[in-house]
C-alpha cells in the first residue's frame, strides 16, 4: 500500500499562491485526493471480495485523513471531515463484519460514531455486530437508534430483537437469582437452615416487603417429636 508523503508548503517563499497558508492549504487538498484515491482502492477491494485488503487501504485513508484536520475538533469541524472519516471507519467496520471479526467492527463504528453521531449505517453496523456477539441488550438499543436517526429497516430489526432481549433479561434474573439462592443455603446450611425457612410478605398497603421466619415442615415434626419424648420422661 502506498504510503503519503509529507507534502510541502511550496517553499520557503510560500509558493506560488502568495504565502504558507495558501500552501497549507494545497497540502490538505492534496491529502483530501489521497484519501478519496485509497478509499477508492477500498471499495474495489470490497467489491471483489478482498476484505482484508480493503480493511488496509481504509486504515490508510483514515490516518490521511486525521492527518488533514490535526488539532480540529470532528463534529465541530466545518469541512465535513467528521462525516468522511465516520464513513472511513463504517467501511473498515463493514469489512471486518465479513471476517466475522465482530469486535473489530464495533469498535470501529464506536469511532464512526465518535466523529459523526448522526452516522445511521455506523449504529446498524455495530447492532448487527452486538448481536452476531449475543449481546442483544446492546443491538437493541443500536436498532432503535437507527430507526429514530430513519434507516427504514431498523424498526423492523428492533421489534425482531426486543422479545429476544428481554427472553435473554429473564434468563439472566433467574440465572442470578440461582446463584443467589445457593450462596444463600450455603451460608445458612451452617445453621441448620436454608432460604425455605425464610418468606417474603408483602404488605398491600405499602407496598413493602417482610421477611418472616417459616419452620419446615420436617422440623417441625422433629421438633414435636422431641417435646413428646420430654413428656414422657
Amino acid at each position: 500500500m502506498a504510503v503519503l508523503e509529507e507534502l510541502s508548503d511550496g517553499g520557503a517563499d510560500g509558493g506560488a499562491d502568495g504565502g504558507a497558508d495558501g500552501g497549507a492549504r494545497e497540502a490538505v487538498e492534496t491529502i483530501a485526493d489521497a484519501v478519496a484515491r485509497m478509499k477508492d482502492i477500498g471499495n474495489a477491494s470490497y467489491a471483489r471480495e478482498a476484505y482484508a485488503e480493503a480493511m488496509a487501504a481504509y486504515g490508510d485513508a483514515i490516518e490521511a485523513c486525521g492527518r488533514a484536520g490535526d488539532g480540529v475538533e470532528v463534529e465541530d469541524d466545518d469541512d465535513g471531515r467528521g462525516r468522511r472519516l465516520a464513513i472511513l471507519y463504517g467501511n473498515r467496520a463493514a469489512c471486518a463484519m465479513k471476517l466475522r471479526r465482530f469486535e473489530a467492527c464495533v469498535e470501529d463504528c464506536d469511532r464512526a460514531i465518535e466523529a459523526d453521531s448522526g452516522y445511521v449505517k455506523a449504529w446498524f453496523r455495530r447492532a448487527r455486530a452486538r448481536e452476531a456477539m449475543d449481546d442483544l441488550e446492546g443491538a437493541l438499543g443500536d436498532y432503535e437508534k437507527a430507526a429514530a436517526l430513519g434507516e427504514p429497516s431498523a424498526a423492523r430489526e428492533a421489534r425482531r430483537t426486543q422479545p429476544l432481549a428481554e427472553k435473554r433479561r429473564e434468563e439472566m434474573k433467574e440465572e442470578m437469582i440461582g446463584k443467589m439462592k445457593e450462596l444463600g443455603n450455603s451460608l445458612l446450611g451452617n445453621f441448620g437452615l436454608s432460604l425455605d425457612n425464610f418468606k417474603a410478605q408483602k404488605d398491600e398497603k405499602t407496598g413493602s416487603y417482610s421477611i418472616q421466619f417459616v419452620q419446615g415442615e420436617g422440623e417441625a415434626r422433629a421438633r414435636a417429636g422431641a417435646y413428646d419424648e420430654d413428656e414422657d420422661e
